[in-house]
């Protein structure tokens, strides 16, 4: 969001713009990320998003029918006054389409960020960061797995009824 937030505009007739947080430009599968509060590629995918974003669009072009305008991620100007995604107490992006890994959380997610101390590869910044909540503050956000599990639901029902994730 802070690289491409000068080319920002609002919804409009004809555009929109759908920033899903916590997410990264590439999707690693949750497998093969670190574990036990240690740093990893980002896990969480964007693709339910996109999905509906795809449909959405489909249907605008073929109907008429304006896709839903979502919510930007919020930005402060917290750094010398470049504006910076303003973020939780958990680390996560404050604002944008929360999909239910992020209004549920388990773990902190950034789109960009290089994990492992770095790399050759000049384009590792598109996977991400993501870390796993240690479990005792897992055990304070959700003390049992029913608990965890409603939130969850919630979450995704309140997604499929404001068009974020299709049924």
């Amino acid at each position: 969001v802070e690289a491409y937030l000068p080319a920002r505009q609002p919804d409009s007739k004809i555009f929109r713009l759908w920033e899903v947080a916590g997410t990264s430009h590439v999707n690693i599968p949750r497998s093969m990320t670190a574990s036990g509060g240690a740093e990893g590629p980002n896990w969480m995918s964007y693709q339910p998003a996109y999905q509906a974003a795809i449909r959405h669009t489909h249907n605008w072009i073929v109907s008429g029918i304006e896709p839903p305008r979502m919510p930007r991620i919020a930005m402060t100007n917290a750094q010398a006054g470049r504006r910076t995604i303003e973020r939780d107490v958990d680390g996560n992006a404050v604002g944008g389409i929360r999909l239910p890994d992020l209004a549920v959380p388990t773990a902190r997610h950034r789109g960009a960020g290089q994990f492992g101390g770095g790399s050759d590869n000049r384009f590792a910044f598109l996977y991400g960061l993501s870390q796993d909540f240690e479990d005792e503050k897992l055990a304070k956000l959700y003390p049992n797995r029913s608990i965890f599990l409603e939130k969850y639901e919630r979450e995704l029902d309140r997604c499929v009824k404001e068009g974020i994730i299709l049924e």
